[in-house]
């Protein structure tokens, strides 16, 4: 990795009882604010059939994914569009990178337990050394965010790349919505239409997921979130004892 962007690894001493309350009343700080917005994104996710046409900057500043952001951008002006959904994604996303930047190896530990560790996120943690101001960019998620702190990467350099990045996925998601509109409109009519019965099969699709997961010993979405806190702070200590 070039200067910079070589994940913080350094062998911690050992914190005194002091150093721990303050280590956790930081965290709990960081995290109140990543619980609260996971909790209303899972809540918003379930009612947006019946919210996404006469509200929908309620949805997308609670639940920010690129088909709420798609749908709502034909539903309000540009400047309401810009406004709150730049603000919402820039909103958690240093939260993010200074847990990385504080509890480096740990807390991707953590966020990759809690992702499963599948997908795209071995892939991103390969190419982040050899890019990782293109892929904050391109893709300034929770995940690039807390990599990119726990790569040291300089903070006036990701906020400007996570700033501009932003704006251009607008762009992009607004070009589209427009070019799209004709198809688009028709959704939004079949969704208002049946949005009862949307918002129903929503619930029991949560239902029979989280029933699932319980089964194989999982938390539910909601449920896991009660215990972010102690899961992450057990993640840092595991990965101090590593180190020690």
């Amino acid at each position: 990795m070039a200067d910079g962007e070589t994940v913080a690894d350094e062998a911690p001493e050992e914190l005194n009882d002091e150093q721990k309350r303050h280590r956790r009343k930081r965290l709990t700080i960081l995290l109140i604010p990543i619980v609260g917005f996971t909790v209303a994104g899972t809540v918003i996710n379930l009612a947006a059939p019946a919210l996404i046409n006469d509200h929908p900057l309620v949805v997308i500043f609670f639940n920010p994914i690129n088909r709420y952001l798609i749908l709502a951008s034909t539903r309000v002006e540009a400047w309401e569009f810009f406004a709150v959904a730049f603000f919402r994604l820039i909103l958690t996303d240093p939260l993010y990178f200074l847990l990385g930047r504080w509890y480096g190896t740990g807390a991707l530990d953590w966020i990759e337990n809690k992702t499963g560790n599948s997908g795209t996120i071995p892939l991103v943690k390969k190419w982040f050394a050899k890019a990782g101001p293109v892929i904050v960019f391109a893709a300034p998620n929770a995940y690039v965010c807390l990599l990119a702190g726990a790569s040291r990467m300089n903070l006036r350099l990701f906020i400007a790349l996570n700033v501009v990045g932003t704006l251009s996925r607008l762009v992009l998601i607004k070009v589209f919505g427009d070019v799209f509109e004709p198809i688009i409109e028709p959704v939004l009519d079949f969704v208002k239409r049946y949005q009862w019965q949307l918002v129903a099969l929503s619930i029991a699709v949560f239902a029979i997921q989280s029933a699932t997961n319980r089964k194989k010993g999982k938390p539910s979405e909601l449920e896991g979130v009660g215990t972010l806190a102690s899961e992450l702070e057990a993640s840092i200590e595991k990965a101090e004892s590593k180190d020690d």
